[in-house]
């Protein structure tokens, strides 16, 4: 018989979005970080000098986290190995 390899799912926290399954909109955020010396700044004054028609094409402020789905977790195949040093489990390896 062949070499045997084992895999266990981990589902961890996402960090694209810490967890929460939404991120904020890549256009908002180079809103926010270009106007953020303003103190009222002009959605609309900004959208147009950025190619846009009107602040509506920004978008919504959040999105759905892409690396997750929205869910907040993903879920990872890890070696049996991995989950087990994870878990503080000491293993004594046989020859």
């Amino acid at each position: 018989m062949g070499q045997k390899t084992y895999t266990i799912r981990c589902t961890v926290s996402c960090d694209a979005c810490q967890g929460s399954g939404r991120v904020t909109n890549p256009v908002w955020q180079r809103f926010f970080v270009e106007t953020r010396d303003q103190k009222d700044p002009d959605e609309e004054a900004w959208a147009r000098a950025n190619g846009l028609s009107s602040a509506v094409e920004i978008g919504h402020e959040e999105d759905w986290c892409n690396a997750c789905e929205g869910d907040g977790q993903v879920v990872r195949d890890v070696s049996l190995w991995d989950a087990l040093t994870d878990l503080g489990v000491t293993l004594r390896v046989r020859n």
